[in-house]
């Protein structure tokens, strides 16, 4: 088997301005699959894990988390992450690795593996709540990705969940009430409008115009809290090493790790993807990744995740009001909490299978036309 190791690093500066940029939107440790499947058949796959500078938690409080980074890091680097097993198992000849440092915290690390067989990449999804198929149709490809269950949580960390999805239901439940009444007052008010919007979103594009009154700044103050109690969800609770978010992702998600895949060519079929930056992105079984999934039933545009999105992509862009000037469209009533737990649950509790299916003409048979190397003596 080759090996061969990639040892990379980024400037410090860089990477403190990333952590600082993220952090606050997603998970300590984050996990993906990366699939780069080629047109011969073959695929190059790669199990990555970034995680926090145990700087970005240093606060009292946040010691577990800080404990939970440097356990993580410690067992990548000394080999001992179970999940890394799945390399030895697929047995492809060319395998290696690559880590990035801020300091003397690692906050990337990746194995990936290239295989003359695409279908060994499933080895990944051993002893996950997924199954990983690829299959020949023909002259196309297909991967299917089945869904059998649901993510590893034992019973207390399930009902624990529960609870927890509840309890965020109740502030997405305030947030929506905070938005409708902001844009009623919007409409009713379209001088100061604009400035309303930058209050609310605190951070949006371009500095308040207009004297707005004590009673308009409370209605847009009043978002900016909803949207900062809806955000916890992403961050532990002080004692805690996992945040709401990620524990919803285990009671729920199937996959061993957040799925990205790149085709050979353009996608026939999709079933459950998602396009994301020329690759398709399986949708995650979290709190959040739930609320994505229902992004414009009750609401649109929808500032709350525009937030996320922002944040989670390390943008320093301001958020546009544009679009929110226009009058979001949005239900009659705001929603109740139990209509989003419900909406929720519907979307967690989902099995539906993920396919993705592209052009592969299959290869002529060799006949010994001039230019096709025919099979015979001395192969």
């Amino acid at each position: 088997m080759e090996s061969a190791a990639l040892p990379r690093r980024r400037s410090g500066l860089a990477l403190a301005l990333a952590g600082l940029l993220v952090g606050c939107w997603d998970a300590p440790v984050r996990e993906s699959i990366e699939l780069d499947l080629a047109a011969d058949g073959s695929a190059r796959v790669a199990f990555v894990v970034r995680l926090d500078p145990t700087s970005r938690w240093s606060t009292e409080g946040e010691e577990a988390v800080r404990r939970r980074l440097e356990r993580v890091a410690r067992d990548l680097e000394a080999g001992d992450d179970a999940r890394l097993v799945a390399f030895e198992r697929a047995g492809c000849l060319r395998q290696g690795g690559a880590w990035e440092r801020f300091g003397e915290d690692l906050v990337e690390f990746r194995r990936w593996m290239e295989c003359e067989e695409a279908a060994r990449a499933g080895e990944l999804f051993v002893d996950s709540g997924a199954a990983f198929d690829l299959a020949r149709f023909d002259d196309r490809m297909e991967l299917t990705v089945t869904p059998l269950g649901g993510g590893p949580a034992a019973r207390r960390e399930r009902e624990r969940t529960r609870a927890e999805l509840e309890q965020w239901a109740t502030a997405l439940a305030d947030y929506y009430r905070a938005v409708h009444r902001l844009a009623e007052r919007a409409r009713a008010r379209p001088a100061v409008a604009a400035d309303l919007w930058r209050i609310a979103l605190d951070g949006a594009a371009g500095e308040p115009q207009q004297e707005v009154r004590g009673g308009d700044v409370l209605v847009a103050e009043r978002v900016a809290k909803a949207i900062d109690a809806a955000v916890a969800v992403l961050r532990p609770a002080a004692g805690e090493e996992m945040s709401p978010d990620e524990r919803a992702r285990r009671v729920f998600d199937p996959l061993p790790a957040r799925l990205s895949v790149a085709l050979p060519g353009p996608a026939l079929d999709v079933a459950g993807f998602r396009a994301a930056g020329g690759r398709w992105a399986a949708p995650e079984a979290s709190l959040v990744g739930a609320l994505f999934e229902l992004e414009g039933r009750w609401l649109a545009p929808e500032p709350l995740l525009e937030v996320i999105r922002r944040g989670r992509a390390g943008s320093e862009a301001w958020i546009d009001v544009a679009p929110l000037l226009a009058d979001p469209r949005r239900t009659e009533e705001a929603p109740e909490t139990e209509a989003i737990v419900e909406a929720l649950l519907e979307g967690l509790e989902r099995r539906a299978t993920l396919r993705l299916a592209w052009s592969a003409p299959a290869e002529p048979a060799g006949d010994g036309e001039p230019g096709i190397e025919a099979g015979g003596e001395g192969e």
